[in-house]
């Protein structure tokens, strides 16, 4: 019937014709691009985006987690051999 099947995993090739009408090209006068092909594959899985999320999650947790220790550490002087100490008031001497 003249349609074009698109099946996953086949390469299509494929190119444009392009009419640039303030350059005078009508009708049969257009540019041509260069062929290219049009690789179409399966729709990856909701799991795959889920997994992303989750390793972001966990990595957003991990180091609020670490941010939290360090803070409580400096604040009762367990990092005092690294110059951390609490938050500071604005009153430090330079």
């Amino acid at each position: 019937t003249g349609e074009v099947q698109l099946r996953a995993g086949e390469l299509i090739p494929l190119a444009f014709h392009v009419w640039e009408g303030s350059n005078g090209e009508t009708g049969l006068k257009m540019a041509l691009s260069s062929w290219t092909f049009l690789d179409l594959h399966e729709p990856a899985p909701l799991t795959s985006y889920l997994d992303v999320l989750l390793v972001v999650v966990l990595a957003a947790l991990l180091e609020w987690g670490i941010v939290r220790w360090v803070a409580r550490g400096a604040a009762h002087g367990r990092f005092a051999s690294f110059a951390l100490t609490g938050a500071p008031t604005g009153r430090e001497q330079p």
